[in-house]
């Protein structure tokens, strides 16, 4: 897979551009957004794209030295599966792709865990168990929560596939469990971010190293 990397439309770009700014300078994240977004007249997918891809200089300065971009991995590895594998499979539908200043690639999907093409979800998680192994981590822990639907099933298939090496825990709140490890994290929350020790994009390394194309909105001119 290749990263294409595209300029966000003019519109986009210096709304992004006054949102970091506003950041920035201490404005508060929500406030921000609906003043940039008011004033551009941004569409409620486009107050999105900004929420999750713009974030202030100072929290890129944290984050971007904790990312692990070499590989097999010396370190423990925490996945949380769903926001891992929502981006898996948004590449394979092909949708827009979005690389944030902090340097992550997001989908803007919000299906929240429900993914209905059981044969595409099949093939998001063999890729999956591909780059896991691929990471070759010392040990792998996979969260899912557990209020989500069909994630008994999910874990139990995840295990059986997975084999010893890899657990597979089911919780009521994934980004407070990931608060507490000591290792590598694999999310694109930029909340647990702030918390991890280290991190590592999965999507990313996977659009890295397979053979398709992924277009990518990039806003790492903000960084």
């Amino acid at each position: 897979m290749v990263i294409i990397h595209i300029t966000p439309p003019k519109h986009l770009m210096e709304a992004a551009r006054d949102y970091k700014y506003l950041l920035d300078r201490g404005f508060n994240r929500d406030h921000a957004l609906r003043f940039i977004g008011d004033h551009y007249t941004l569409k409620k997918e486009e107050r999105l794209i900004l929420y999750r891809s713009i974030h202030p200089s100072s929290h890129v300065a944290r984050v971007s030295p904790k990312i692990i971009n070499t590989y097999p991995l010396e370190e423990p590895l925490y996945i949380d599966f769903y926001n891992v594998i929502l981006t898996i499979t948004a590449m394979l539908r092909g949708q827009q792709l979005y690389l944030g200043n902090d340097g992550f690639i997001r989908d803007m999907s919000g299906v929240h865990g429900r993914i209905r093409d059981v044969d595409l979800l099949s093939q998001a998680i063999n890729i999956f168990k591909e780059l896991i192994t691929q990471l070759s981590p010392p040990r792998t822990t996979i969260f899912l929560e557990s209020q989500v639907s069909k994630s008994g099933e999910y874990r139990a298939f995840l295990a059986r596939i997975l084999g010893d090496e890899t657990e597979v825990i089911l919780t009521r709140n994934v980004d407070s469990t990931l608060y507490d490890v000591s290792g590598i994290v694999a999310t694109s929350d930029s909340i647990i971010h702030l918390r991890a020790e280290k991190l590592i994009d999965i999507p990313q390394l996977y659009a890295s190293t397979s053979n398709m194309e992924v277009n990518t909105v990039d806003f790492q001119f903000l960084r």
